[in-house]
């Protein structure tokens, strides 16, 4: 099963967005890499290919400001 899942910075404003299999150990990435951020939510989806149609969806409408890239 995939996540999709968004962190959101001290103003409620997405700052990133990504997807994962491992959702706590990519969580926890971040954590250790240094991203800054107050809470998260994660939409679980059936599988890999339907997290990345909803992960390039919300990339594409949140624009969040610590993604490198806009889209898949």
């Amino acid at each position: 099963m995939g996540v999709v899942y968004a962190l959101f910075d001290a103003r409620n404003d997405p700052c990133y967005l990504g997807s994962t299999d491992q959702f706590r150990t990519r969580i926890g990435k971040h954590v250790k890499d240094g991203k800054v951020f107050t809470s998260w939510q994660a939409y679980p989806c059936p599988d890999r290919e339907a997290a990345y149609v909803l992960e390039d969806r919300l990339l594409k409408e949140r624009l969040p400001s610590l993604n490198k890239k806009a889209s898949r």
